[in-house]
C-alpha cells in the first residue's frame, strides 16, 4: 500500500515540469521579443492556470488522505 502511493506521489512530481513549461517559456518569449508582448503574456497565463489547477489538486488530495489518516482508514 505505502508502496504504491510512493509510485503515485514519484509520477505526480514528474509532471511538474511539464506543467510548468508553458510559463518558462512565455517568460522567455517576453524576455526575447519584448514587442511580440502578447503570446507571452498569454502563455505564461496558461502556464500559471495550469499550475495552480494542479497545485489545487494536491491540496484537494493531501486533505482527503490527511482525514481519512485521522479517522484511521488508512
Amino acid at each position: 500500500m505505502i508502496s504504491e502511493r510512493a509510485d503515485i506521489l514519484r509520477s505526480a512530481q514528474i509532471l511538474v515540469p511539464f506543467l510548468t513549461l508553458p510559463a518558462l517559456i512565455g517568460a522567455l518569449w517576453l524576455a526575447l521579443r519584448p514587442q511580440d508582448a502578447q503570446g507571452g503574456v498569454t502563455l505564461l497565463t496558461v502556464g500559471a492556470a495550469v499550475t495552480a489547477w494542479y497545485l489545487l489538486g494536491g491540496a484537494i488530495s493531501a486533505r482527503h488522505l490527511w482525514r481519512g489518516w485521522r479517522r484511521g482508514a488508512i
